[in-house]
C-alpha cells in the first residue's frame, strides 16, 4: 500500500472512530463517562485500529512508525469529533427541534 492510500485509510479510521466515541459518550455511557475515560478509550480504540491496520493492511513504514500513525489518527478523531460531529449533530437536532445542551 503506498503512503497517499495508507493516510487516506488512516482519515477514514479517525472519522470513524470519532463517531464510535460519540456513541460512547451518548449512548452507552448517557453523558457520564469522564474526560479521562474517553481520552483512554479513544486511545485504546486508535492503537488497537491502527495495529490492525498496520498488520493486516501492511501500512508503509517499519514498526516504528504505528506510533506516528497512532498519534496522527488520535489527533485527527479528536479534532473530527469536537468540530465536525458536534456541528452536524446540533445542525440535525435543530432542523428536528431537538434540544441538545450538552452540544452547545
Amino acid at each position: 500500500m503506498d503512503i497517499v492510500m495508507t493516510l487516506v485509510v488512516l482519515i477514514v479510521t479517525a472519522a470513524l472512530i470519532s463517531m464510535f466515541m460519540e456513541v460512547y459518550k451518548k449512548r452507552f455511557r448517557k453523558d457520564q463517562a469522564k474526560r479521562g475515560e474517553i481520552y483512554l478509550v479513544a486511545l485504546v480504540v486508535t492503537v488497537g485500529a491502527v495495529v490492525t491496520g498496520y498488520r493486516g493492511l501492511e501500512f508503509v513504514g517499519t514498526a516504528w512508525v504505528v506510533p506516528l500513525y497512532a498519534f496522527l489518527v488520535f489527533t485527527v478523531q479528536f479534532f473530527l469529533n469536537m468540530e465536525i460531529i458536534k456541528a452536524v449533530a446540533r445542525s440535525y437536532a435543530k432542523k428536528k427541534g431537538i434540544d441538545i445542551g450538552g452540544l452547545e
